[in-house]
């Protein structure tokens, strides 16, 4: 994660994945319409989103523009979802890319 704006950002402590995944086994794509829906609904538009549904909780979402992901950072950061307080940081896009080569350019 970096401090430097970016129109990627990092969510973590969305989920426990032992838990989720005793509920449901796909629960990532429960997540993934979840986050879809808030973030384009409240900030702007997600160009990329993916749960990484083996972590401790951690979604990569891509944004259309810094300023749409500095509004989702700012409005995630601190929130709670499912019981768990959300922390939103920054990742720089060369890095995201690398780790999520299908994403858009």
């Amino acid at each position: 994660t970096t401090s430097e704006p970016s129109r990627c950002l990092l969510l973590s402590n969305m989920f426990d994945p032992v838990s989720e995944l005793k509920a449901n086994p796909n629960f990532e794509l429960e997540v993934a319409e979840d986050v879809r829906d808030e973030v384009s609904t409240k900030y702007g538009v997600v160009k990329h989103l993916f749960v990484d549904k083996a972590s401790r909780g951690l979604v990569y979402v891509m944004l259309d523009s810094e300023a749409t992901a500095l509004a989702a950072k700012d409005g995630l950061n601190g929130r709670w979802f499912g019981g768990n307080r959300v922390s939103a940081e920054y990742v720089k896009e060369k890095e995201y890319k690398l780790r999520h080569p299908e994403s858009p350019a």
